[in-house]
């Protein structure tokens, strides 16, 4: 059977489900022409991978694997509690605190490797926090693709830019749930979320798979995405892209602080796409639809064709009607990540991470198999949108730092604000890769970073505001890094205004947590 037919097969399953009036006459349409479309397996983030590792790594395919490309080793068994003591002196507020990190980190069954980043199998990492040090494990989430394999002993379904031989055909979507993207705390579990899907539901103690969340006949199943965003009030918004269907479209989601559906909405787009995040305002989400048509594949992400001459374009939606009220056109650039954004009287100010082109996506991340080949890209850079909802014109104001996981004070979310956080990249790193924790304040421009070395792969900051404190960027930031020289994994903690000066505490682990994105 041919991929396309595979696909066939799993969106005619997938639209089984009846939703609104509206994603049923898509789904009519969809069965017009689902033969026509190539194969779509799992959509997940490209934020860097959890990759969980023991203490004896797997054995390497060649001696690049045990440098910069070891992030990409996966792992092949959960990891039992081990703890490690702190250097230097933990704040406080912080001790008690559990952090946790998910990511794919399956990357080989019986000699068969994925190619892609999106694909591993999802594996969650838990930090606890004491005064004396951290106590970390992690475990793979139990889905239904994760079992059949394991059973099996070997890969069964192709990825989202991966090829299996023998490959089985797929009932439907949930198949290929990987649960690989990013973690929702919810009600006292973690949502383990992937862009394709219905996200699992974890023990925040144990880690251990509970099944996964019931969102309702019409609704399981349907695209989920990975960086869902509270409201000023608690709920969540987020969506769940369904343009592989051959219409561009994508389904918005309000759900209550509870994570019960609130309401839901199918929104037409002008083209097909790749969206990954989302901003958020006090009276608007914006999509950003970077110039990435989608033709004919083998995979899902060969899909994706790079048209420059047609520029980016971005969605203005209002949050009370969920209708596109106003679309404006900017010069192409392709995003992952949104940092804080908000209204100033006609304009809407987004902070964003934009990258040229999408080599970073179809090439970069591609190429995780082939570990004598470096793929030469730009990094993405800290920039902000200004969108002026009157004129409809969009201008762009460029920051000088790269960055990348945008974060910011979520104390002043959707307020103006100054200070953003992310990895960056240290001024005479060789191979222009994220190895520095950095501090941008975009109003001044002024930048502080603190590199953590040549050899390191450095992986998304969290910011905790401190407690009594009401001055933006009061706060402390926690991330985890690889430094591939000495292939050990770190947990580093920062005065957030005094990150140059460097951790507060750290630590490290014996064995290797390869660039993963981290939620509290």
């Amino acid at each position: 059977m041919t991929n396309y037919a595979l696909l066939s097969v799993m969106l005619i399953t997938l639209f089984k489900f009846r939703l609104i009036k509206d994603i049923a006459m898509l789904r009519r349409e969809f069965l017009k022409k689902s033969t026509y479309l190539g194969t779509c397996a799992i959509i997940a983030s490209q934020c860097p991978a959890v990759f969980g590792a023991n203490a004896k790594p797997q054995p390497s395919h060649s001696s690049a694997i045990q440098s910069s490309f070891l992030g990409w080793q996966g792992v092949t068994d959960n990891i039992d509690p081990h703890f490690e003591p702190w250097q230097g002196e933990l704040p406080v507020q912080l001790q008690g605190m559990t952090f946790f990190r998910n990511g794919p980190g399956m990357q080989e069954r019986a000699g068969q490797r994925y190619s892609h980043w999106f694909d591993g199998d999802g594996f969650v990492n838990q930090f606890k926090f004491s005064q004396h040090g951290v106590t970390h494990q992690g475990k793979f989430t139990q889905t239904q693709k994760f079992v059949e394999e394991s059973k099996a002993g070997r890969f069964l379904y192709n990825g989202a830019g991966s090829i299996i031989t023998n490959a089985k055909p797929a009932k439907n979507t949930q198949v290929f749930n990987t649960a690989n993207t990013a973690l929702l705390p919810m009600a006292g579990e973690l949502w383990a979320m992937w862009e394709a899907g219905t996200p699992y539901r974890l023990d925040q103690e144990t880690l251990a798979t509970k099944g996964q969340v019931d969102f309702g006949s019409e609704l399981n199943g349907v695209p989920f995405s990975a960086h869902p965003h509270a409201d000023s009030d608690g709920t969540i918004w987020n969506f769940g892209d369904i343009s592989f269907t051959g219409k561009p479209c994508i389904v918005v989601y309000q759900l209550t602080a509870q994570g019960g559906i609130k309401r839901y909405k199918l929104l037409p787009l002008p083209h097909h796409s790749y969206i990954h995040d989302f901003a958020v305002t006090e009276q608007y989400l914006i999509f950003y639809l970077p110039p990435m048509l989608q033709q004919l594949g083998e995979t899902y992400i060969e899909r994706f064709k790079w048209q420059k001459q047609l520029g980016s374009r971005v969605l203005v939606v209002d949050k009370h009607s969920l209708q596109v009220v106003n679309q404006m056109e900017l010069e192409a650039g392709f995003v992952f990540h949104f940092g804080n954004s908000w209204q100033q009287n006609n304009e809407l100010v987004v902070n964003l991470c934009l990258y040229p082109d999408a080599t970073v996506m179809t090439d970069v991340m591609a190429n995780i198999d082939n570990h004598q080949n470096r793929i030469a890209h730009e990094p993405a850079k800290a920039a902000q949108l200004r969108l002026n909802l009157v004129t409809n014109k969009v201008s762009i104001n460029w920051a000088e730092p790269y960055m990348e996981f945008l974060q910011f004070d979520k104390r002043f979310a959707a307020q103006s604000s100054a200070l953003q956080y992310g990895v960056g990249i240290s001024k005479n790193n060789p191979h222009k890769e994220f190895n520095a924790i950095t501090r941008l304040n975009t109003q001044s421009g002024q930048s502080q970073s603190y590199s953590f070395g040549d050899t390191a792969h450095v992986e998304e900051p969290l910011f905790i505001a401190k407690t009594n404190s009401n001055r933006e960027g009061q706060g402390y930031i926690i991330n985890t890094w690889l430094d591939y020289g000495s292939a050990k994994s770190g947990v580093a903690v920062f005065d957030a205004e005094k990150i140059g000066q460097g951790p507060l505490a750290s630590m490290q682990l014996p064995y290797h947590l390869p660039l993963g994105f981290m939620e509290q």
